[in-house]
């Protein structure tokens, strides 16, 4: 089973959501959903789904999507003036 070492499943309260709740919160697709929860050791696995808490889903919110960063116009000026 992986845990989440910021989460204490004993004492949490309603709040949990499945990868589909989270996805649909977030607005990012289930399977990025599923990576971000492997890549950063957030939620629990149990059977074959993946069960988040109100942290977890805390955190998810602040990550990035998987792939390349966004360039934005300031530093595409930077490098096109140089």
């Amino acid at each position: 089973m992986v845990t989440s070492p910021a989460t204490n499943w004993s004492t949490m309260q309603n709040e949990v959501y499945t990868v589909k709740d989270v996805a649909r919160i977030t607005g990012k697709s289930p399977v990025t959903v599923r990576q971000l929860v492997r890549a950063h050791g957030l939620g629990r696995k149990m059977g074959r789904d993946w069960i988040l808490s109100g942290e977890d889903l805390k955190s998810l919110r602040n990550l990035p999507g998987p792939g390349r960063p966004r360039i934005h116009k300031q530093e595409m000026e930077k490098i096109s003036c140089s």
